[in-house]
């Protein structure tokens, strides 16, 4: 039983490493992150993040870049609205 346990957490671990990146590491304000897959949408994602009190949110559905292109369209929304 310990063992099932222990490889439960290690999978666990994998499958959330890139959020936790996003949200705590790597990129600046970061304060949501929600992914998903359906059949219709393919792989999601939903991030958000605030800066100077301006807060943006972009979903990106079936985009094999999601995470780089989620950091290029906050950014985008950000350098619009003066906050980088």
């Amino acid at each position: 039983m310990i063992t099932i346990r222990c490889h439960i957490k290690t999978v666990r671990l994998k499958r959330f490493a890139l959020p936790t990146i996003f949200i705590r590491n790597k990129y600046p304000g970061a304060n949501g992150l929600k992914t998903g897959f359906t059949n219709a949408a393919g792989e999601c994602l939903i991030a958000s993040a605030t800066r100077n009190g301006h807060t943006m949110i972009v979903v990106m559905l079936n985009d094999d870049n999601r995470w780089n292109e989620a950091v290029q369209f906050l950014d985008y929304g950000f350098k619009l609205r003066g906050a980088i």
